[in-house]
């Protein structure tokens, strides 16, 4: 699928953030990332938190939907200065240093590194489970990939066999529902314990560590039906200090979230893989086979 352009994000007003003292130098960064969905900025927890920095750095960007990962197979990717960089830590990294951004301590402040880790690691694992695992539907109907039905119901599913070997490579595909349901409870009372009574992680304004908290808890609270358990995954919904939390970096970084969104939310929504379509391909090889061998043998 081809890259569709976006119009310049960057215009979106931030507020008071320590971070929109960045963008004295007005780099013009292109963002890369996975096509927005009805419910959220990207699937992606790593394209939401590259987008949510520059957004809240107030350093001016386009914004690319592409079906297509960067140089590394990876997104979110960013063009600077003539530069492809992959990976949100290093995009982020790059800009920071570029920019001399003096909140560039809070990369290796104690919290902002457990918080990060937090994140990258077993967050993101609860979300491939979540979505790739017990709630295959929505990551269907959701999809932009441009395949025939047929097709994109085998991708599908062999994206979600991908994911359960990626999750048992990290040894959490062999946990129970029940070991999963509490190491996830877990990871959400930590976040809220290091968040405590402050606004933010590093207390009024929110820095690079609330971009990557956000990233991820925004597409747990941003699908109705998962968020409200109503998938086949037994997870506590996000609530109180952390709910409290993604409502406020929503206001301060997308005003406009239902504009940006809107495309998404005008596509129709594709049906469902039902697992026959492995069946159903192969038929149509063995005619094409057949009628091959019938014209020309």
């Amino acid at each position: 699928m081809s890259a569709r352009p976006r119009s310049p994000s960057g215009r979106a007003s931030a507020g008071n953030s320590r971070l929109s003292g960045v963008a004295a130098a007005k780099p013009v960064v292109t963002l890369f990332i996975l096509p927005r969905n009805r419910y959220c900025p990207s699937p992606s927890p790593a394209c939401i938190k590259v987008e949510t920095f520059l957004r809240l750095a107030k350093i001016p960007h386009t914004v690319v939907e592409s079906s297509r990962p960067g140089p590394d197979g990876v997104w979110p990717w960013a063009e600077y200065k003539g530069r492809k960089i992959s990976y949100s830590y290093r995009i982020i990294d790059a800009l920071q240093e570029e920019l001399d951004d003096p909140t560039r301590w809070e990369q290796s402040d104690p919290n902002t590194v457990i918080v990060n880790r937090l994140c990258d690691f077993s967050l993101y694992q609860h979300l491939l489970r979540i979505s790739f695992v017990d709630n295959l539907w929505m990551v269907e109907e959701e999809s932009a990939i441009p395949l025939p039905q047929p097709f994109f119901g085998l991708a599908t599913r062999f994206l979600r066999k991908s994911v359960i070997t990626k999750l048992n490579e990290h040894g959490n595909g062999s946990l129970t529902d029940r070991e999963y349901k509490l190491c996830m409870e877990e990871d959400l009372r930590s976040l809220e314990h290091l968040l405590g009574r402050k606004a933010y992680f590093h207390g009024e304004v929110p820095g690079v560590a609330d971009c990557a908290v956000f990233g991820h808890l925004h597409m747990m609270s941003g699908a109705p039906r998962m968020s409200s358990g109503d998938g086949n995954a037994s997870w506590k919904p996000l609530s109180g200090p952390l709910l409290d939390f993604v409502k406020r970096m929503e206001r301060l970084a997308y005003p406009d979230l239902d504009a940006i969104l809107a495309p998404a939310r005008a596509r129709p929504k594709r049906p469902h893989s039902t697992g026959n379509e492995l069946y159903l391909v192969l038929s149509v090889l063995l005619i094409i086979v057949g009628l091959i061998w019938a014209f020309f043998f």
